[in-house]
């Protein structure tokens, strides 16, 4: 993060969600690559929401908030992306499993989502 913005603050949500008791994830998934769709809106909403009021706590400006996800980060940002447009305005999302969104959101089809959608499954 530091060698994006070196003048960036940093907000590091971890995920609440333990996989085999170990692993701290931000949502559940049923099996390896099966997301559990109801938690994950769930999860989305929850973080989201402490985006929110971290801004109001810590005296940051939200819509400068940039989300920078790997894999089970990127998904949750990818999904508040699509629920909740407005907490995040940049995401940088890799390793990004986009057979999701595709398959259980509604895309603006032209929109720089889409667009990166359909580049990364190509």
């Amino acid at each position: 993060m530091y060698s994006l913005d070196p003048e960036a603050s940093l907000l590091n949500p971890r995920g609440k969600v333990l996989e085999h008791g170990v692993s701290p994830r931000f949502f559940r998934r049923l099996a390896e690559g099966v997301f559990d769709i109801e938690d994950l809106k769930f999860r989305t909403n929850e973080l989201a929401d402490f985006v929110e009021r971290a801004s109001t706590v810590y005296g940051f400006y939200a819509k400068k908030v940039m989300a920078i996800g790997y894999s089970n980060g990127a998904n949750i940002a990818a999904s508040i992306l699509l629920l909740r447009p407005h907490v995040y305005p940049v995401e940088y999302c890799f390793a990004l499993w986009s057979q999701l969104y595709q398959k259980h959101c509604q895309i603006r089809p032209g929109s720089i989502f889409s667009c990166f959608l359909e580049y990364m499954t190509q």
